[in-house]
């Protein structure tokens, strides 16, 4: 289905780009940074997961530091 294809594109990625719900659907995390960190286990990508009023969660590369910034 279309969580096993975007799991199947992650490795090729250099950027990823998610909402909190999308990276969920790919993760099964329910929180951004968690999902975040998921997501870096499978891609060397620069990753951002936005959360709305709860501003966003980025990483430059697996296994960087998790930044935030707010909303």
């Amino acid at each position: 289905g279309r969580e096993e294809s975007l799991r199947e594109l992650l490795p090729l990625a250099t950027q990823v780009f998610a909402s909190s719900d999308g990276a969920r659907i790919v993760t099964g995390h329910d929180g951004p940074g968690a999902a975040a960190r998921a997501i870096s286990a499978a891609t060397h990508a620069a990753i951002v997961v936005t959360a709305g009023e709860r501003g966003a969660v980025w990483m430059e590369h697996a296994g960087a530091p998790l930044g935030h910034c707010p909303a």
